[in-house]
C-alpha cells in the first residue's frame, strides 16, 4: 500500500498542484468559454427553464442568431446565499451579449 505525502502543518493540502498540472496551468472551468465579454446574471429557475427551453432549443436558438454562448449553473447549483442559478453570456463582441 504506497503512502500519500504528509500534508502541511495545516493538516490540509493547500499549495499543493494537482496531479499532471503545472504552476501557471489554466485551472479555469473548462466549459467556461475564454472570450473579451461576458455578462453573468443571476436567474430563477423558471426563468432559466424558459430560457433553456425544450431539450435546450430556446438557448440553442439564442446562440445561433446572436454569436453568443449561453452558459448556466448546473440544477442545484446556487448562487452562495440564494436559489439563483448563475447565467453567463459569452461572446468576443459586447453587441452579441446585447443581442442575447
Amino acid at each position: 500500500m504506497k503512502r500519500s505525502a504528509p500534508s502541511d502543518s495545516h493538516g490540509d493540502d493547500r499549495g499543493r498542484q494537482a496531479p499532471g498540472r503545472r504552476r501557471g496551468d489554466n485551472l479555469a472551468d473548462p466549459g467556461v468559454p475564454r472570450t473579451t465579454c461576458v455578462f453573468k446574471a443571476l436567474c430563477t429557475e423558471s426563468l432559466t427553464s424558459v430560457l433553456l427551453g425544450s431539450r435546450a432549443a430556446i438557448k440553442e436558438q439564442i446562440q445561433q442568431e446572436t454569436g453568443s454562448k449561453l452558459v448556466f449553473s448546473n440544477k442545484g447549483d446556487h448562487f452562495p446565499r440564494t436559489e439563483l442559478r448563475v447565467l453567463g453570456v459569452f461572446s468576443e463582441e459586447a453587441r452579441h451579449i446585447l443581442q442575447a
